[in-house]
């Protein structure tokens, strides 16, 4: 019985503290708004679902495969994994691009959710 007390507190704290971190990249005049925009209105596009983001905003983070530059990204914490990727493209053009932090070829932004 102690033992499974035990257990069950221990996947009781792995799971709180699950976390991932995705990074949206701008194209083609996409704007922070534009992202903003889509966790608002396209969530199923943005490969989202029901569940709520955290500590969402623009950073500057080390590009994919050139990390000594530096570029604006959107990011946002979330509690279930993030495969493959998302998108959305905003009412008033551009192209907002997700995946998650250090995909292959993405950049692998520093947030501590």
């Amino acid at each position: 019985m102690h033992t499974t007390k035990l257990l069950l507190l221990a996947l009781a704290t792995a799971t709180t503290d699950a976390y991932t971190l995705v990074v949206c990249q701008l194209y083609r005049g996409a704007t922070t708004q534009d992202v903003e925009w889509g966790l608002l209105h396209r969530r199923h596009d943005m490969g989202l679902g029901e569940k709520g983001v955290w500590k969402a905003g623009a950073r500057k983070c080390p590009l994919g495969k050139k990390t000594s530059e530096t570029a604006w990204m959107y990011t946002f914490c979330r509690s279930d994994p993030y495969s493959g990727s998302g998108g959305v493209l905003p009412p008033d053009g551009g192209v907002v691009e997700c995946r998650q932090s250090g995909s292959y070829d993405w950049p692998a932004c520093k947030v501590k959710c």
